[in-house]
């Protein structure tokens, strides 16, 4: 049985998306949860709340798919 260390964050960021609209219908997504992630940097650990949107226009194409922050990959790819 593996054990993973708990860490405690030295700061903390919410990441929110910048687009509101639907990116195929044009109707509002509403924030329907959030998502937790920890980063450990060379400067300290982070820790990162994602507010995750989805659509709820039945006949669209992005029904119940979530809509996460865009500048969520840069954050990832820069921690690499």
């Amino acid at each position: 049985m593996s054990h993973t260390q708990v860490r405690v964050a030295d700061r903390e960021r919410m990441l929110v998306t910048v687009r509101r609209l639907c990116p195929a219908c044009g109707t509002s997504m509403r924030i329907r949860y959030e998502n937790r992630r920890t980063l450990v940097t060379l400067a300290g650990t982070v820790r990162l709340r994602l507010k995750i949107r989805r659509c709820e226009a039945e006949g669209c194409a992005r029904f119940h798919k979530p809509y996460r922050p865009e500048c969520l990959s840069e954050i990832i790819l820069l921690s690499e």
